[in-house]
């Protein structure tokens, strides 16, 4: 069995999806270069030598850089000249846990705690910090009206959206992931319109930043898989997939990377997920 997962990436709030047609055909996952944010990265993360091998870069023939990381097969969600889009590590991420109403109190429950714990794996294997909020309990259960558009989260914020079918999909996916990204230019603006408090600082990297960010996640991912290792084709693989593109990675190219976008035999967590996982935490504020 092969499960899809997908992702799509914008800087509005129109979300095209681009990880995988409804027939399952995989389309063109190039998408540029992990060269410069190697090249300007502080590293939170310790990797093992396998991993920090694949963080070299060197020129090509064309006079630009390129990385072993993206010979590997990996890729960011979105990349402009000034290199991949990704959130500043010294912000905090605020996530908040909707649930959909119709879904079964224990599945309900099973959701928020696979959410908790990956968030909590997400921030180990990358450096970042995002905080859950909001949802994660009973008590604080936030739900939400899935025959609608989610809500546009808020600068530095993290929608999750539990379904019991994810909507506008193939039923064959798991996941849906949306990104919003600028430049630094614009996101200078949105600081200064919305009062957001940053990091001081002289000039602003131009390499684009991540602004905000959600996830749909149906509960087939509770009952297609199983509650095992990250490190294989599980609840929180499927749910680290959808947080990683949200962090800033896009699909791989290598068939048994778990940033592929189906999940099969083979899927696992390779070395070079784990450099893109370390790298994706590792921009400077």
């Amino acid at each position: 069995m092969t499960l899809l997962l997908s992702c799509s990436s914008n800087n509005t709030p129109i979300t095209t999806d681009t990880g995988t047609s409804s027939t399952g055909e995989i389309q063109s996952l190039a998408h540029g270069s992990w060269a410069s944010a190697i090249e300007n990265a502080n590293l939170l993360v310790k990797l093992d030598w396998d991993a920090r091998q694949l963080l070299r870069v060197f020129p090509t023939g064309a006079g630009n850089m390129i990385s072993e990381l993206d010979l590997a097969g990996s890729n960011p969600s979105y990349f402009d000249r000034f290199g991949p889009a990704l959130w500043a590590q010294c912000e905090e991420v605020e996530v908040h846990i909707f649930i959909d109403p119709s879904i079964d109190v224990e599945l309900r429950a099973a959701a928020r705690n696979l959410t908790l714990n990956t968030i909590l794996e997400m921030n180990r294997l990358t450096g970042l910090s995002l905080k859950v909020r909001s949802g994660s309990t009973e008590q604080n259960e936030k739900f939400f009206d899935p025959s609608t558009e989610p809500p546009v989260p808020g600068i530095r914020e993290l929608g999750v959206f539990w379904y019991n079918t994810v909507p506008d999909a193939p039923t064959e996916h798991l996941g849906l992931a949306d990104v919003w990204h600028t430049d630094s230019k614009t996101f200078e603006r949105y600081l200064s319109d919305f009062s957001i408090n940053v990091t001081s600082k002289k000039t602003l990297n131009k390499q684009s930043s991540l602004l905000r960010s959600r996830i749909g996640l149906s509960v087939e991912i509770l009952r297609s898989l199983t509650n095992t290792k990250i490190t294989e084709p599980s609840w929180a693989m499927a749910v680290m997939h959808e947080l990683a593109h949200v962090v800033g990675i896009g699909h791989s190219t290598a068939r048994e990377s778990f940033m592929y976008p189906r999940f099969n035999e083979r899927t696992h967590l390779t070395a070079a997920d784990r450099a893109t996982l370390a790298l994706a935490g590792s921009k400077p504020c």
